[in-house]
């Protein structure tokens, strides 16, 4: 069944038990024959292939997972707890495969996420076991950008280890009288309560690759399956992987631990793999204001190879998107050779720019994954070709270049494909948003996927102004509720975006504390946005325009503020008539601004605040 070089004589030991046990399972159900003996190996097979390499956006010559890649530092806990972390909350990749927690790993883009789990699978693919403690035997894995309506959790493990299922039309009693549910049987048991006894008996590392990238109508049903199977399982281990921020729930019978920044000792083992003097590399990045991005793997790598290419670092951060961009576009034709003398070939690397932008912007708000159809793909095309144009009938040949380009969108299987990293798919998006006039269709796109409007915050030529916008304006505002602003909230965050001292800006935080004054994950991520001195320069801006009455109020240790003023005239948004601020950071104004937060001593008669104590009088 396999090839002996590529797994171990111990694995393919393992694999074989694997697939007796499954039969002798099937045989106490089902009398039917079955295609384990062809499903599991297949699946074995894709798992490797899967694992062996990793791919750094397209770009070529791929990277083994063995030798480029290194193993990442694992905080117990959500990313917000990250910095508190003690040496004792670490944990090694290795911790995740022994003991009988189930993990939910959470990081932002480019964090290592997949590279964790492709690590995962080659320790179990190609190597001895560690020691008695590592209780599981081999790897399955199932990628939920690839899941097709009407598939399940369930069904997915039950086609990667070829177990036969069928659907059974069930009568049940409701009020108006019976009525029909089809559920799927394994012989005579529920598939459901089937698999996890059978994946008790194989022990197999289950690793579940993007629950963030799951279209939305599956997604509940998709997170009760885990739990399920969490719950159901003893001897299963089950890791799975999200974007931090898009998380919607606690999933009972997971341990949250959260991927940690590159070391500067990782940083230069991984440049190792890509340039001759690394030490160089590390300490021109260092130099930059964007050094920071460098804890992130794949943000890591980009600028390696824009390093190793062009010799130089740009010192912005939307340099290194439009850099990426560029350097893909140009390369594009070169590397594929076309010459047909397609419009869409004839393109500029500008005009193609804008064409993959206007793309990604309607396939993301489309279908809201990083997985698209033949079908979608098509549509896209025509909606954008008069605008660019591009006659209808080149479809197909902007199909076919997609569809061999590795650099911006790949082949995902049959009639399928998806943009090579979500991150970079996003941020096409945005470049078109930021540049539509902003309007009523805002709201919609925040409700729905507010990661790219995110993005053009940090593109924008005036991001503070962007953000006061949309937390100002009342179309834009209520499409906001704790989930949606806390995934905004986590993008702006990764996004970094370099703002102004704005006084809007500054009153826009004061209204999402007083609106969600009581949700810490809200506050904590607008306090991670006050680590910038050109917010805290917005909030004491932004004090010009309200008072501390005479008797204050406070709630969860915030200090409540009226507004003194009506309109924001030179920005045409209107001031809530309350904000609130934490008493801390009102303590650092009056240190740092004396003069900046009035209090009203009388009606009508305001006095500036000098004194902390003044806060609680």
């Amino acid at each position: 069944m396999f090839d002996g070089t590529v797994l171990s004589s111990a694995f393919q030991f393992l694999l074989k038990r694997a697939f007796s046990r499954i039969q002798a399972s099937l045989t106490e159900v089902v009398t039917d024959g079955t295609d384990t003996e062809r499903a599991l190996p297949v699946h074995i097979a894709e798992c490797e292939a899967w694992s062996r390499s990793i791919n750094a956006l397209g770009l070529s010559p791929r990277h083994k997972t063995d030798e480029d890649t290194v193993a990442l530092r694992i905080g117990r806990g959500h990313p917000t707890d990250i910095d508190r972390l003690s040496e004792g909350d670490l944990l090694h990749e290795l911790d995740l495969i022994n003991g009988p927690e189930n993990y939910l790993i959470l990081g932002g883009p480019g964090s290592g996420k997949t590279t964790t789990l492709k690590r995962l699978a080659r320790h179990l693919l190609t190597r001895e076991p560690s020691g008695p403690d590592e209780q599981v035997e081999f790897p399955l894995v199932l990628r939920l950008r690839e899941m097709q309506p009407g598939e399940t959790i369930f069904t997915l493990l039950a086609n990667a280890l070829g177990v036969p299922y069928r659907t059974k039309r069930i009568e049940m009693k409701g009020p108006g009288g019976p009525v029909a549910d089809y559920q799927l049987f394994v012989g005579r048991l529920r598939l459901e309560t089937f698999l996890p006894d059978l994946l008790d008996t194989l022990q197999p590392l289950l690793l579940v690759d993007g629950l963030d990238e799951v279209r939305e109508r599956q997604r509940s049903v998709c997170e009760a399956d885990l739990v399920k199977l969490a719950l159901r399982t003893r001897r299963t281990k089950v890791v799975l992987s999200c974007r931090t921020g898009d998380v919607a729930r606690v999933l009972e019978g997971f341990e949250v631990v959260t991927l940690c920044g590159l070391t500067e000792e990782q940083q230069l083992a991984l440049s190792n793999h890509w340039l001759e003097d690394p030490s160089l590399f590390i300490s021109q990045l260092r130099s930059f204001p964007y050094h920071d991005v460098g804890d992130r793997p794949l943000l890591l790598i980009q600028l390696l190879y824009i390093h190793s290419r062009y010799g130089y670092l740009p010192e912005q951060a939307s340099e290194i998107y439009e850099l990426l961009v560029d350097l893909l576009l140009k390369e594009w034709d070169a590397e594929r050779g076309i010459q047909r003398p397609s419009r869409y070939a004839s393109f500029s690397p500008q005009r193609k720019a804008k064409f993959l932008s206007a793309l990604s912007y309607h396939l993301t708000y489309k279908i809201k994954t990083q997985s698209f159809g033949r079908h979608e793909l098509m549509e896209a095309y025509e909606r954008l070709c008069e605008q660019f144009e591009l006659p209808k009938e080149e479809g197909s040949e902007v199909a076919a270049e997609l569809e061999t380009h590795t650099g911006l969108v790949v082949a995902a299987g049959h009639n399928r494909y998806e943009f090579s990293h979500l991150s970079l798919q996003e941020y096409l998006a945005a470049q078109h948003l930021v540049r539509e006039p902003a309007g009523s269709q805002l709201a919609r796109y925040l409700a729905e996927y507010p990661a790219p409007v995110a993005v053009g915050v940090a593109l924008s030529s005036s991001p503070s102004i962007w953000f006061a916008t949309i937390m100002l304006r009342r179309s834009s505002y209520r499409a906001f509720d704790e989930k949606t602003l806390v995934s905004f909230l986590a993008r702006i965050e990764t996004e970094r975006p370099a703002f102004e001292v704005a006084a809007p800006m500054g009153i826009a935080l004061g209204k999402l504390f007083q609106e969600f004054v009581g949700h810490p994950s809200v506050k904590s991520y607008l306090r991670q946005l006050l680590r910038s001195g050109a917010v805290l320069g917005s909030v004491i801006r932004g004090l010009d325009w309200y008072f501390l009455p005479a008797v204050p109020t406070h709630e969860h240790d915030c200090i409540y503020l009226v507004r003194r003023f009506g309109l924001l005239n030179s920005f045409g948004i209107k001031a809530p008539g309350q904000i609130a601020f934490p008493r801390d950071l009102l303590e650092t104004v009056i240190e740092e601004s004396p003069g900046a937060l009035l209090r009203e001593e009388a009606p009508g008669r305001l006095a500036v605040v000098r004194e902390r104590a003044e806060l609680w009088a």
